[in-house]
């Protein structure tokens, strides 16, 4: 019972519903063995290749793609704007700035973009007409409305119950939510040695500096070192996506 609570709570935190998990300190009344979801190598591939497919809108797959390239929140990911991204036509200076009324933290947040996460952008933006406002409007044309968060969170709930592939099983004994994406980025790049301070400013954590500049002018502070880790991710997943081709031996014996 204590862990059915945690899971419907944890899912109000994650959909932005609470502010806090009130049960976060309650004693449990039996030892439990409690897990982080995070996705696996074959998760990764099954939700990357499927999420932009039917029954999945390409337009909110591409937004839960974005969420796993970047750790961005339900809510940031939504009511992103064209005019928040900047240097689009240049790889090496690709930026996301989610200003400070709409980042959870209320401090502007740099996000640089990987290769992968600038493809995921351009496709979306390929969806929309030239007068939308956003970069995932309800429907073409619809300019001053975005996608709820919540239908990120629908749309994994709906991913999960079609899946009939061989990872369905794992899959849908733990259903990830959006906030598992944003989880997962941050484990894999713990695993890759990145150092927590850069994970924090990669995840648009609070300064614990009280000082004015460190709330307001430092959204480049780690800037090279977030670019980077988004840099290392994106090749995680292109190489977990796009595995190496394995050469015949035959066809190799020949070429001798």
């Amino acid at each position: 019972m204590h862990a059915l609570i945690s899971r419907v709570f944890s899912f109000a935190l994650d959909s932005d519903l609470i502010e806090a998990n009130p049960v976060t300190r309650l004693r449990k009344r039996g030892i439990e063995s409690v897990g982080r979801r995070v996705l696996s190598d074959a998760e990764i591939k099954t939700f990357w290749d499927g999420i932009v497919l039917p029954p999945i809108s390409r337009r909110v797959g591409l937004a839960l793609r974005l969420a796993l390239a970047t750790a961005a929140r339900a809510t940031e990911i939504a009511g992103a704007r064209k005019a928040e991204f900047e240097n689009l036509d240049n790889p090496k200076l690709a930026v996301w700035i989610i200003p400070n009324e709409r980042a959870k933290s209320k401090t502007q947040h740099l996000i640089p973009l990987s290769r992968l996460a600038l493809e995921t952008v351009k496709a979306a933006i390929e969806l929309t007409s030239e007068n939308d406002e956003f970069v995932f409007p309800l429907r073409r044309g619809h300019r001053r409305a975005s996608i709820e968060r919540h239908a990120l969170a629908s749309a994994m709930r709906c991913f999960s119950q079609s899946l009939k592939s061989q990872i369905a099983k794992s899959w849908q004994q733990e259903p990830p939510t959006p906030h598992d994406l944003r989880r997962t980025l941050n484990s894999r790049l713990a695993q890759m040695g990145i150092p927590k301070e850069v994970r924090s400013a990669v995840l648009g954590h609070v300064p614990r500096r009280s000082d004015v500049e460190a709330r307001h002018y430092l959204v480049h502070e780690f800037e090279k070192e977030k670019r980077e880790a988004f840099s290392r991710w994106a090749a995680e997943i292109e190489g977990i996506i796009k595995p190496a081709a394995v050469v015949p031996i035959r066809a190799a014996k020949g070429r001798r």
